[in-house]
């Protein structure tokens, strides 16, 4: 099959994905990893010794041991890569800039079947030996999770604070102030989670804000295609900053409390064009 959203979800159909997950709802395939050809079987995906020496935006480790920063992650030295997956900790390749043109090829192909930017697809890579995975967490972005090699169980859940959260966050650790002006509940997972187990060839479409926690049942490896999709207040800050840009009355102090009525009927008018 050619790269793009259909082989990458076979056999289920795109119809199903678009009338039944896409944006906010999991969507999950199991089939063989064959259908995934220049994907999987690139050769910096070979082994963490491939994927040490590739470019990365950071290379991390992850442990429930370890005492991380709040996203649950510690910044390591490439190098250090395989023996710290040796001694089980979970080594997390923050997109690596693949030399494999095949890599890209297939990030290009899904952004254009789901009508986004070139660039929206970050890929990054996982390694992680059997036992205790990540702790319960949410992210800030959609994503994609292939599974290459072994079995790994995730435990997932949606998210009744913040269902479409502007940044990341693990349970336990200190409220961010995004979160904090979002909801006044305290931030917990629900106790009632979906499992499902991934396995080659798998993939798991994960929205954006969905908890979820793993466990790795053999020595696994997966690829996760993280998705950077703009948010509506992505999408119209541009047009609010040009027009405070072209107008010298919006440099005028704002001495007034709170909004000023006039000024803020003004900005409705320019933003419908008057």
């Amino acid at each position: 099959m050619k790269p793009g959203l259909a082989a990458l979800l076979a056999p289920r159909s795109l119809k199903d994905f678009f009338n039944t997950a896409w944006p906010d709802e999991p969507f999950l395939v199991h089939a063989k990893p064959s259908r995934l050809k220049g994907l999987v079987d690139a050769k910096e995906l070979a082994s963490v010794h491939a994927l040490a020496k590739v470019p990365c935006h950071a290379v991390l480790a992850q442990g429930q041991h370890l005492d991380a920063n709040r996203f649950g992650n510690i910044g390591v030295a490439p190098e250090l890569a395989a023996s710290l997956l040796n001694a089980g900790v979970t080594m997390y390749f923050n997109e690596p800039q693949f030399p494999s043109r095949s890599v890209w090829r297939w990030a290009h192909a899904v952004e254009k079947d789901l009508s986004l930017a070139p660039g929206t697809i970050r890929p990054s890579v996982f390694f992680s030996r059997r036992g205790p995975g990540a702790r319960m967490h949410f992210d800030c972005t959609e994503s994609f999770v292939v599974q290459l090699a072994g079995r790994k169980e995730w435990r997932i859940a949606a998210n009744e604070h913040v269902p479409f959260p502007p940044v990341n966050y693990l349970e336990g650790a200190p409220l961010p102030v995004e979160l904090a002006a979002l909801t006044k509940r305290p931030m917990k997972a629900p106790k009632k989670v979906r499992t499902v187990v991934l396995k080659p060839g798998s993939v798991l479409y994960l929205p954006r804000g969905w908890w979820h926690a793993t466990r790795t049942l053999e020595d696994s490896k997966h690829l996760d295609l993280l998705l950077a999709v703009p948010t509506w207040a992505d999408t119209f800050r541009p047009v609010v900053e040009a027009i405070f840009a072209r107008g010298t009355h919006w440099l005028t102090p704002a001495t007034a409390p709170g909004f000023a009525p006039e000024m803020l009927e003004k900005l409705i008018d320019e933003l419908s064009g008057g």
